[in-house]
């Protein structure tokens, strides 16, 4: 769950970008916004679910920020905010 003033950033890293820990240009983006960077899948050893990583208690006015500056880079394959989930009705 994301607090209402937050946003959840998902991620995608190119094939062969994960090797254990995140590149550190993965990590010096998400500096500045507070961010948190967290597997998906934790601990699953299938190599396309261990590309997939979610940033939360990025500010919901800098998460497609955040997500640009993911998309320029080379590891990152995609990059996208999260969709504020809404009550049905």
């Amino acid at each position: 769950m994301v607090p209402g003033d937050a946003a959840m950033v998902v991620v995608r890293l190119r094939r062969g970008a994960v090797s254990g820990s995140p590149p550190a240009s993965l990590q010096a983006a998400l500096g500045g916004f507070g961010g948190t960077l967290v597997p998906m899948y934790p601990g699953i050893s299938d190599a396309e679910l261990a590309s997939w990583f979610t940033v939360t208690g990025v500010p919901l006015a800098q998460a497609d920020e955040l997500a640009a500056r993911l998309r320029a880079l080379d590891s990152v394959d995609a990059a996208y905010v999260q969709p504020t989930p809404s009550p049905a009705g």
